[in-house]
Order: C-alpha cells, then structure tokens, then sequence
C-alpha cells in the first residue's frame, strides 16, 4: 500500500514542565493555524520534557500510517529542564536551516529584543519533517500559519522524491574511434602490463566494496570498545566479543566500531559496523551486501539501506506492506523486522513470527551475521 505524502496529517506534542495539556495555548494555536489552512491535524498529545521522551516520542511518529509531519511545541527556552531544540537538532537527518531566522524574523517587531534568544529549529527524520517552536501563542501562530502550512506540501514533495532509475542518470560512454594509437617506446602495452600492477588496480570485492561505495574509510590502528548503548545486552555483546580485529570506520554519516569475523583483512570476512554514539542505535553488516541488512531502530538515515518509514520500507523489500502497526527494527535479505510493544517478528510479505524479545532479536541477528 503506497503512502500519499498530501493525504496524511500532522501530529502536535506539547513539550512542557509547568502546564498540562487543558493549559496548553501555543499547541492549540499550532493546530487553528493548520487546520485554518487546510492541513488536518491528527492530534495534540502531552510529551515528557527529557531528551529519550521527545527522540521516543519522534520514532513512534515515524511508524504511525496517520502522521505525516511533527510540531514540537516548547521546552525550547534556557532553563537546564528545556531539552527540546538540542535534541531534535541533534536528532535530524538533515536540517532546515532557515527555519529558526525566519521564524524570528517573522516575530522580531513584536519581540524586539527579545527575539534574539527565542530559539526554533527545524528538519527530517528520515522522511517526517520536524518542527520544534516555543511555546508561546503568538510565536506558534507565526510558525505555524506563515512558515509551516505554506510550504508543507513542498517539503513533503522533496523527502518522497525518488531516486531515478538506474539507466536514466548513466552517462552515456564515449564512442571508441579506430584511430592507431601511438605508444611511447618506453611505454609498455596494456597486455604486458605486470600481474602485480592488475592486482594494484582491482577493484575492492565483499565488505570492502561496499565500504566504498559508501564513502568509507577503515582505520586498523584504532582498537574502540563497544558502543554504550549495548550495556545491559549481554546476550549481543557475547557475540560481537568474538570478533577477532576491530577497526574504526568513517562515513559521511559519521563514525562506526568495526568488527571482523574473523578479521578486517580480508574482502570476504563477514564485517559489522556499529553506530558509536546513542542515539544512533545502528547496525550494518557490509558482508551482506548488496542485501540491505542491519538494524534500523530506533531512527533512521545512517547507513542502513531503507527509505525511512516502516510501511515504505516493508513493501521495497517484501513486495507487500506491513499489515498492522509496528516499528522497523531490522532488515535482513528479503526479511523485515518488526518491533511491536515488547516483541520482535519477521515478516516475509505473507506471515509474520515471533523472535522474542528485542534483546534475544537482536543476539539471534547478529550471531546469524557474524557466521555467514
């Protein structure tokens, strides 16, 4: 079941420390604007004021059928309990840059000086917009009703644009002519070219193919350890202490723990990158290339294979949408991972099974990856 980005709506949540949702005027001020413009408004929803509240609060929206766009609406002032403009900075894909000088633009002869320390940003989780406002009534009518309803539809267009197909973006190879080509007397011919100098320009094969296509680079004198977020998993760390060599990889996205079973030497070592710093929670094992495998939860963008939203990914990969509700845990061949409350299932495009836990799918995952 394919998604229309225009039919789908917008979901509000109300970020705050002193007021409960019955206070709240600068949520519903967000949604009169909307809904003023023609944009529905799915719902306006109290979230906690701490970082892993608002990043839980995004992923759920991310696998929600009815939610097209989020509005974050407070906790971006400068006492030490607002976390809500570091964290979804922090937690975008890419950045609508011009969002937050607009907005203050916008509100700067009402403001005055106050506007410049009210603090607004804005960008895409994957393909969900993501706008973050102050609460104020007056500030959230502007944003909402001459920043964010005028240009929705636009932004939306450009997060779900696709890729073009393959044959349509090679260029076109230039036509050989049969004029002799003159060869130094000192140049040899490409046949007697040494079979040390063909080994020297061979393409990378494997893991280390994939790495570069990714624009990655290897570091083999770095030794990290484990990321953070795999404490309290023994069951995983088990498996990935087996790993024999470990390196750093970099990647435009940023920096991944290498593991290599049995080595990072060579192209047909089974490999697994490892996101270094929550919240990216990320998994990729390149051996499996040009599968699209690893762990997705919980955000998308980084190097895993996928569009970004679970039902979109579901069906590139099993031809079929994902049926019911759920989260993208992992992709793994033609199987998509689900996490739906505590368990992890497999779907397969026609039946879906259980994994256990989200700690024992994870372990069976990476075991699976790290012995083929």
């Amino acid at each position: 079941m394919s998604r229309d980005p225009s039919s789908s709506a917008v979901l509000i949540g109300v970020i705050s420390s002193s007021r409960s949702l019955d206070q709240d005027e600068g949520g519903l001020a967000v949604k009169t604007s909307l809904e003023k413009a023609g944009i529905p408004v799915v719902e306006r929803v109290e979230v906690g004021e701490e970082p892993q509240d608002i990043r839980r609060f995004i992923v759920a929206a991310q696998d929600r059928r009815d939610v097209q766009a989020l509005v974050l609406v407070g906790g971006t002032g400068l006492a030490s309990m607002d976390h809500s403009y570091e964290t979804v900075k922090d937690f975008v894909d890419k950045d609508f840059p011009g969002f937050g000088d607009s907005l203050r633009s916008l509100i700067a002869s009402q403001f005055r000086t106050k506007t410049y320390w009210v603090r607004a940003v804005a960008g895409a989780v994957g393909v969900l917009p993501v706008f973050c406002v102050p609460g104020d009534p007056a500030i959230c009518n502007a944003a909402a009703g001459q920043l964010i309803a005028p240009e929705l539809a636009a932004i939306l267009q450009q997060l779900h644009r696709e890729r073009p197909a393959e044959e349509e973006i090679q260029k076109k190879v230039p036509l050989e002519t049969d004029a002799p080509v003159a060869l130094d007397e000192e140049e040899e011919p490409p046949e007697a070219a040494s079979e040390e100098g063909a080994e020297e320009e061979a393409l990378p094969e494997g893991w280390q193919k994939r790495l570069a296509e990714l624009g990655g680079s290897l570091d083999l004198d770095a030794h990290p350890r484990l990321p953070d977020w795999l404490e309290g998993l023994s069951a995983a760390r088990e498996v990935l202490e087996t790993s024999q060599e470990r390196g750093t990889v970099t990647l435009p996205q940023g920096e991944y723990v290498a593991l290599g079973f049995p080595d990072l030497r060579g192209p047909r070592s089974r490999v697994l990158l490892l996101g270094q710093r929550s919240p990216r929670d990320e998994i990729l094992a390149l051996h499996r290339w040009p599968q699209q495998t690893g762990i997705c939860a919980p955000r998308v963008g980084g190097a895993v294979p996928h569009r970004g939203r679970m039902g979109r990914t579901a069906e590139e990969v099993t031809g079929v949408d994902y049926p019911e509700d759920g989260r993208l845990f992992a992709l793994a061949g033609g199987l998509v991972y689900v996490l739906q409350g505590a368990t992890v299932v497999s779907w397969d495009g026609k039946a879906s099974q259980s994994l256990g836990t989200e700690a024992s799918a994870l372990a069976s995952l990476l075991l699976r990856w790290s012995q083929h």
